[in-house]
């Protein structure tokens, strides 16, 4: 009983699915299993535009992979991130294949003063308004990533952050890479 135990133990602290990008980085019980709702399904119709005036809707993500990332100014897990997000970006920026869009539902009129004072660099788009970001991330909450492959169908799909030490940039990376 005694080896039973600590083999339960030992299979449920190593998981090697957890470096995988998928749902299931984060997902309690209580959760949808997105994976198998929506991937490889085409992403909701949309059409947003950055604080900078740059759109993105479903026709500006054909043919580019697109790295959609879910945050508000509140959510103390978004803010842990903005160091690996700008890695990530500033990996990607220069690869007109992959584009990134960090969405948020905070107010654009005060979002400027807050990406300066955290760094942000990356590309912001505020929808304005809750519902429409909830649509968004398919009500997954923050921080959520939506990687869309060159087809504008979901790649990737979940609440997943940096805070998992199996998921780097160079995770993130790899995976953005692989859709091109």
């Amino acid at each position: 009983m005694k080896y039973l135990c600590i083999l339960l133990l030992v299979t449920v602290v190593y998981n090697p699915s957890m470096g995988q990008l998928s749902s299931t980085v984060r997902r309690g019980p209580w959760m949808p299993n997105y994976d198998s709702l929506y991937l490889g399904k085409p992403y909701a119709a949309f059409d947003i535009t950055s604080l900078d005036g740059k759109k993105i809707n479903n026709a500006t993500c054909l043919g580019k992979v697109t790295v959609l990332d879910f945050w508000f100014e509140g959510c103390q897990g978004c803010r842990g991130e903005f160091t690996q997000l700008n890695q990530l970006y500033d990996s990607l920026k220069a690869d007109s294949s992959i584009q990134f869009a960090a969405i948020t539902f905070d107010s654009p009129k005060e979002l400027p003063a807050f990406l300066k004072e955290n760094g942000i660099k990356y590309p912001v788009f505020s929808t304005n308004d809750l519902q429409k970001f909830k649509k968004l991330c398919y009500g997954m909450g923050s921080p959520s990533k939506i990687i869309l492959d060159k087809e504008g169908k979901i790649a990737s799909i979940g609440l997943m952050g940096f805070d998992n030490s199996k998921l780097s940039v160079d995770s993130y990376l790899s995976f953005i890479r692989s859709l091109k």
